[in-house]
């Protein structure tokens, strides 16, 4: 199971006692402490490992820092993705599912849930360039709940194999246009523009042009989007991810349970702690 990571702020409440100077016949009354403000914390999820990585990968955080990727490595909501012309990363999602970010893209994970209930969901912005998505646990609840942002359309996709491709401007002697492209390996979905909505079934692949954004579905289907040769390692992706979802699902569900009776029994033990005295003195 992934790991799961939290960054707090913490509030200080600092409490200062001052003393007024008062006539000598009158007493000073003490002061009282105020309570304690509540400690807010800023959840940031995780959304992904990084399982595989060649040539050049860049993460670039929420900080606009950036910094070189690495096998291991988490990756949280907010942060993008940057890959080289020979640069490639695979992840392993949070909700079990996988994500291989192709050469020349930049992707970024807008947002990310995944905590085994009906509030999961995914929103992810694809620049340029390519990825392939093996959908988790979230594509298999809703395809509204699994959406992928392009300049040009919106792409919602069901539990299955997908190929995503952003080509920003014609490319290989006019035979690829300008807009996205949407391959239904296995599964399906719909590309989703101000003209219009387009399904995409398994096998098809669906386009829509960037300055008409009319969605279309393409006849010549002979040729691959964007594949490296790292594809025979992706191909079996579909296949592991469906036999161990359902498992990592309930895995995911018993680890939230679980914080949520510790983090009661925290709050419950803080009611029950006895409160510090007040200081009395002059």
């Amino acid at each position: 199971m992934f790991r799961q990571e939290f960054c707090s702020a913490v509030a200080i409440a600092l409490f200062a006692c001052t003393v007024v100077a008062q006539p000598s016949n009158l007493s000073t009354a003490p002061t009282k402490k105020s309570p304690p403000q509540p400690v807010k914390l800023i959840e940031i999820n995780s959304a992904a490992r990084v399982s595989f990585l060649e040539g050049d990968a860049t993460i670039v955080g929420t900080n606009k820092k950036s910094r070189k990727a690495s096998v291991g490595e988490t990756i949280f909501e907010g942060d993008s993705l940057v890959t080289g012309k020979v640069g490639e990363i695979h992840l392993e999602m949070e909700d079990s599912g996988f994500v291989a970010v192709r050469p020349g893209t930049r992707v970024q994970i807008g947002t990310f849930l995944a905590k085994g209930d009906t509030r999961d969901a995914s929103t992810i912005t694809l620049a340029y360039g390519g990825i392939r998505v093996v959908n988790g646990w979230i594509g298999k609840q809703a395809s509204t709940k699994s959406q992928f942002m392009t300049p040009s359309s919106t792409i919602q996709i069901h539990a299955g194999d997908h190929e995503i491709r952003v080509v920003p401007k014609v490319e290989d002697s006019g035979r690829l246009n300008a807009g996205t492209y949407y391959r239904a390996i296995v599964g399906g979905g719909q590309m989703i523009s101000p003209k219009g909505v387009q399904k995409v079934a398994a096998t098809q692949i669906g386009f829509v042009d960037r300055e008409s954004n009319m969605p279309t579905l393409l006849v010549d289907q002979s040729w691959m989007l964007n594949a490296t040769k790292n594809e025979k390692q992706i191909d079996g992706k579909y296949d592991f991810v469906q036999k161990n979802v359902e498992a990592r699902l309930d895995a995911r569900r018993n680890e939230m349970k679980m914080r949520l009776e510790n983090s009661e029994k925290f709050v419950n033990s803080q009611k029950t702690a006895p409160s510090e005295p007040v200081s009395n003195k002059k």
